[in-house]
């Protein structure tokens, strides 16, 4: 998160910016997911390069690109709420909720890979965000049988387990051995049966890859 490539809320900001089915799309979903947010607005803040801090810390030819173009084009990105009075307030994406901005950043990359069988890749995906949410997530994933789109992403979140989003056969845990080698290693591999309560098996130690805690800790 905040970091260049797909999950930086640029990516969603200019989706939202060129208009059209995929901004109606991102915006429906911003209401579904109860952060009372009614639309979301971009505009463009052109500000001089001379400005940007630590400029002359940047690769030498994109520092020097931009001396040349002069000015940077920035996003500002800002997303209405409705008020108990019916006013419409506008708060700026780092004004809100940490899971707010986490699910801002994922509704574009999610629309786009869906949309052109991409793969996405996400760390943490339940960052900041209700379980029952990303479950509707990877519900809304699941629901374009029409799409080849993958999703591979890393969680602890156990209660996903449990949730009937996921097949038993795409459930892999990780585990390191006291040589700090990770093994990786599928659910499958266990035999669960089809009514067994996978993630109390998982507390339980049945599928490892839990954290080994020492004593002193408390």
């Amino acid at each position: 998160i905040g970091t260049p490539g797909p999950l930086a809320p640029n990516f969603t900001a200019e989706m939202i910016d060129k208009g059209g089915t995929r901004r109606d799309q991102i915006v429906k979903l911003l209401r579904a997911a109860d952060f009372g947010v009614q639309d979301a607005r971009v505009r463009h803040h052109k500000f001089p390069v001379s400005e940007l801090p630590m400029l002359d810390q940047l690769p030498t030819g994109l520092a020097d690109q931009l001396k040349r173009e002069g000015f940077l084009d920035a996003l500002n990105i800002q997303l209405q709420h409705r008020t108990l009075g019916g006013e419409a307030m506008g708060l700026e994406l780092q004004e809100e909720s940490d899971g707010t901005q986490r699910f801002f950043q994922l509704v574009g990359p999610w629309m786009d890979v869906l949309e052109n069988n991409h793969i996405l890749l996400v760390d943490e995906l339940e960052s900041s965000l209700h379980p029952m949410l990303v479950q509707e997530l990877l519900n809304l994933f699941f629901s374009h049988p029409e799409s080849r789109a993958q999703i591979v992403f890393t969680t602890h979140d156990p209660t996903l387990l449990d949730a009937g989003v996921l097949r038993r056969d795409q459930i892999w845990f990780t585990e390191r051995n006291p040589g700090c080698e990770t093994r990786l290693y599928p659910l499958s591999e266990y035999r669960p049966r089809n009514d067994e309560a996978l993630m109390k098996g998982y507390l339980s130690g049945r599928w490892g890859a839990l954290p080994i805690l020492e004593p002193g800790l408390n």
